[in-house]
């Protein structure tokens, strides 16, 4: 980057700063959760005693005070905002109070004199502002805070991402560098970016300082902090701690905006090198997310998703308006990204990026569950009846892929049939066969075998039914649409893992000796375990082995195949696994034989399932597996199938965002 590119990054990045600072460019499918009571989070606001009036959605009109429109994180928001207005069909006004508290108050009052139904305010002075908002909600109106929470009796709910889970989330990964590149017994000397005069941000600076505790100890000392939320103060401020301690290790900053300015610093000091420096943001702004791939010194940020969080404030606030309940408090999921999943988070969509998705349809196009029934309602359609074809139901990721099929077809009012082939291709030919004979108006389907299941699907669809392929690409004439996590992507994002475990672990010059417990019977899966491959090779390099691969998918044959080849191989360094099932049996097989020490031995999986988060939290050689949000994506089957019979428009591809999990960020998943 140069300085012409500073200049540009000004121009982007507001130079007051933010509440909740950051700013991945634009949605990608993500879950959104209630928080898990955070100890600084809120209690919930008391229900109201009187019955809500409820008003029709056209004549609903809600505002928007955000902090600072010059910030693409606030951009963004905005934009999941006004998207999600429209699509419900309020109308929506955004204002720009520009950090200033005083005109942040005009705006909400004249928000309150004009009679609007609500509004949506990320809270300049929270101090301020709740005064505001209580007056708001005594006259009637909801009131959505966005990131600075106003207390539960000022506001009808909030919706954030944690400030001290994100500091966290940054520090967690700097502290991972350090365990790798500090030497044993150096301090790590570091510096940090804040900006204590916003309240909230204060936690996330913070959080920064936890995290790094939390993975690589007290040996630390924080030579300097300074407030510096844009380019050119992040950038001066560096300038001064690189001449004044020329041994420090790290900068770290509480938004992307101020760590970028450091950045540049740190290459004009001649300090540009991953292995002796490193430099970290929060946002995901798309300058960072260049940096990372760029693979220097600027190696970690983390995602908040904006757009999702807009959206989210809008599509709460519009539901309080109409009387239903509302979660007193949402939180965002956060994503750690550096140079293992980077990829993922690149590119204008800001979705993983995909094999064969080239096609994709714009993000938002499938409608969501309230646009839906309005759709069929509108059309009078009802007494919809479809059929849902999974693998094997023996398998905990199908289970929670079909429990999400079955809340999103209550929802919807539809009937839903699940059936479960067990694996065996001619038993899902004949279910699939009893859905086209028996007229239901379309289907799910995880194909077995997809070369024998896309002739029947076709000829559904020439039936005038509706087939949504899961995972199991059937090809765009045989489909009405495709939704998965992309196989290949999958075990890449484990085997990034593998190979940051082996770069740490195995003696330079050694052979990592590794074996892989696969489903090659299923085709989609065989771009699974070469993605295992793919990932450790570009982490780690070739120098590994792969001593034995067989067909083991549950635990009590993954338990078989790791006993065989801890008795042939006693140098065996890694297990991996097509899933958590059989690296979960390959676990236990390693544990019998005295190998369970983290150090020294690695298993890993894919699906994130209860069992391998557990065996993660415990601290042993399962180390890691990939989330990949079975539960949503078998809520998105059903409401894209649903969609297309309701002849609303449906993305021809959706893939679900996969995340990478491992002792650094398990306990986010483990609600």
């Amino acid at each position: 980057m140069s300085k012409k590119l500073i200049l540009s990054i000004v121009i982007l990045v507001m130079v007051g700063l933010l509440a909740a600072c950051g700013g991945a460019a634009a949605p990608a499918p993500a879950a959104e959760q209630p928080a898990a009571s955070p100890t600084e989070a809120p209690a919930a606001a008391e229900p109201a005693a009187e019955e809500p009036t409820v008003k029709a959605v056209e004549d609903i009109k809600i505002g928007m005070s955000v902090l600072n429109l010059a910030n693409p994180f606030f951009v963004a928001l905005a934009a999941g905002a006004q998207d999600e207005a429209d699509k419900l069909g309020v109308e929506l006004v955004i204002n720009d109070p520009k950090d200033d508290v005083n005109t942040q108050v005009t705006q909400l009052e004249n928000f309150i004199n004009a009679g609007f139904d609500g509004f949506v305010v990320t809270a300049v002075d929270p101090a301020a502002i709740g005064s505001l908002a209580k007056e708001a909600l005594d006259k009637g109106m909801k009131v959505v805070a966005h990131t600075s929470d106003l207390g539960a009796e000022n506001q009808t709910a909030l919706v954030w991402a944690v400030e001290h889970d994100m500091g966290v989330t940054l520090g967690r990964q700097a502290g991972e560098w350090a365990k790798t590149h500090i030497p044993e017994g150096e301090t790590l000397t570091l510096a940090i970016l804040n900006y204590d005069i916003i309240p909230q941000v204060i936690q996330r600076r913070e959080g920064i300082v936890d995290g790094i505790a939390e993975v690589f100890g007290d040996n630390y000392e924080v030579v300097g902090t300074v407030t510096a939320g844009d380019p050119i103060a992040g950038s001066e401020a560096a300038e001064n701690w690189l001449q004044a301690h020329p041994d420090l290790d790290m900068i770290v900053g509480i938004n992307d905006g101020g760590a970028l300015g450091a950045y540049q610093a740190v290459i004009a000091a001649g300090k540009d090198d991953p292995d002796t420096f490193f430099v970290g943001g929060i946002d995901a702004t798309d300058e960072a997310l260049a940096a990372i791939k760029e693979g220097g010194s600027y190696q970690a940020t983390v995602d908040q998703q904006p757009y999702e969080m807009g959206a989210l404030t809008v599509s709460t606030l519009v539901k309080a308006i109409q009387g239903e309940a509302v979660d007193p408090i949402s939180a965002i999921k956060l994503a750690p990204v550096n140079a293992s999943n980077v990829d993922e988070f690149m590119g204008a969509s800001g979705e993983a990026t995909t094999e064969g998705a080239a096609e994709t349809e714009d993000a938002s196009m499938t409608g969501d569950t309230e646009t839906i029934k309005a759709a069929l309602a509108e059309q009078g359609l009802s007494g919809i009846k479809v059929g849902m074809s999974v693998l094997n139901l023996a398998n905990p990721f199908f289970v929670a892929l079909a429990a999400g099929a079955q809340d999103e077809a209550d929802a919807l009012g539809v009937e839903l049939v699940i059936n479960d082939p067990k694996d065996d291709v001619n038993t899902q030919v004949t279910q699939l066969e009893n859905f086209i004979n028996a007229g239901f108006d379309g289907f799910v389907v995880t194909a077995v075998d997809p070369a024998a299941i896309g002739p029947l699907a076709k000829e559904a669809l020439d039936g005038g039914m509706f087939v949504v392929a899961h995972t199991s690409d059937l090809g765009e004439e045989n489909q009405t649409a495709l939704v998965w996590a992309v196989e290949h992507d999958m075990g890449v994002t484990l085997g990034r893992q593998a190979g940051e475990w082996a770069k740490t672990h195995i003696p330079e010059g050694e052979t990592l000796t590794l074996a892989i417990l696969n489903y090659d019977i299923i085709p989609q899966v065989i771009q699974r375990r070469e993605g295992i491959v793919d990932g450790i090779r570009e982490v780690f390099g070739d120098n590994f082995e792969v001593v034995g691969t067989v067909t083991a998918g549950d635990p009590i044959s993954g338990s078989e195949a790791a006993e065989n080849w801890l008795q042939a191989h006693p140098d065996l360094d890694m297990i991996v696994g097509i899933n958590d099932g059989g690296a979960l049996g390959a676990y236990q097989a390693v544990i019998a034989a005295g190998k369970d020490d983290p150090d020294t031995f690695f298993v890993g999986g894919i699906d994130a399932t209860d069992e391998a988060l557990a065996a993660i939290k415990e601290g042993g050689s399962y180390q890691a597996t990939v989330d990949q949000q079975p539960s949503e994506m078998g809520a998105l089957t059903v409401r894209a199938l649903v969609s297309a019979i309701a002849g609303l428009p449906v993305d021809k591809i959706s893939a679900i965002k996969l995340a990478p999990v491992n002792a650094s960020n398990v306990d986010e998943f483990m609600n």
